[in-house]
């Protein structure tokens, strides 16, 4: 016979399995409804709270107190943890969503930096997909990704030199000071903050 659990342990097991997911699929949602996935996150800690009040209310309704400390002290622990650890899961999350994407698109990219070294003056979209050519050189290819905002956006780069490995964030953590080097970061007409190899002479890039 399935053993039965309190329906609290239900509300719980499901707001803890839908934060997982909120968080995983973050960057998705980002893209899709952008600033109103913060209204989701809201949403969410506020069923959080409201099942951390009832849990605590109902123990003391029953006048268990040892109890009732006992859920509510689990309750918080695990509100706690799932706060720590998101990040990790919504880091996971991007990740995979990136992988995937990158994957379908992959043999289009290919086209248009075939496109591209062949033309120089090939630019604005093929097949649906964006791109910019920064015409150095030499010559690179930068496909920008959803959820873009003015001068902050990210992209896939293709970059025969690898010379934008050399940015890998803010020097020292300290905002303004740019790793990259002084020919990478002005290319695309942005500030390269960061770049991570993904395979050949693609990579995953940040600009600021």
């Amino acid at each position: 016979m399935m053993r039965r659990y309190p329906t609290a342990v239900w509300g719980v097991g499901v707001w803890s399995v839908a934060g997982a997911a909120l968080a995983f699929f973050e960057r998705t949602l980002w893209d899709a409804i952008w600033i109103l996935t913060l209204g989701l996150w809201a949403l969410y800690a506020a069923v959080g709270v409201v099942l951390f009040a009832l849990i605590t209310w109902r123990g003391w309704r029953r006048a268990r107190l040892a109890g009732t400390l006992r859920a509510g002290g689990a309750m918080l622990v695990l509100e706690v943890t799932l706060v720590l650890g998101l990040p990790y899961v919504s880091a996971a999350g991007d990740e995979f969503q990136f992988a995937r994407r990158f994957e379908r698109l992959k043999p289009q990219y290919e086209a248009i930096v075939a496109q591209v070294v062949a033309a120089p003056d090939v630019r604005g979209k093929s097949a649906g997909v964006p791109f910019d050519v920064d015409a150095g050189p030499p010559r690179r290819v930068a496909f920008p990704q959803p959820g873009g905002i003015t001068d902050n956006w990210e992209g896939v780069v293709w970059d025969p030199t690898g010379v934008v490995q050399s940015a890998t964030g803010w020097r020292d953590g300290i905002p303004g000071r740019y790793t990259a080097t002084p020919e990478a970061k002005r290319l695309f007409g942005g500030d390269l903050l960061a770049c991570r190899h993904v395979v050949d002479d693609f990579y995953r890039c940040w600009f600021t």
